[in-house]
């Protein structure tokens, strides 16, 4: 498992095969999302055989970005919007459990 950079038909391919990942919604211009990152490269090492991370442009892949939030991606980016698949981190390691 790793950092995926799926395409919108790849994406909803993900969605269908009901598979547990973590999505994060981005754009390369914006400062808090690039700080994320650094979070989502220290997710991915501890995680990483157990969860895959999913990174979606909105810049790329607007109309994905508006069909999964129904929100307008210039507006809303500064959201974080972040989607977790199926199962909760929690789920997968009950070691994360409060």
């Amino acid at each position: 498992m790793a950092i995926l950079y799926p395409n919108a038909q790849e994406f909803k391919a993900m969605l269908q095969e009901k598979k547990t990942f973590f999505a994060d919604f981005f754009a390369t211009w914006c400062g808090p999302c690039k700080m994320e990152s650094y979070v989502l490269d220290d997710l991915d090492k501890i995680m990483g055989d157990k969860l895959d991370i999913v990174k979606i442009d909105i810049d790329k892949e607007p109309a994905l970005t508006e069909e999964q939030f129904d929100f307008d991606k210039d507006a809303a980016v500064d959201a974080l919007a972040q989607l977790v698949r199926c199962k909760t981190v929690s789920n997968i390691d009950p070691a994360l459990e409060d």
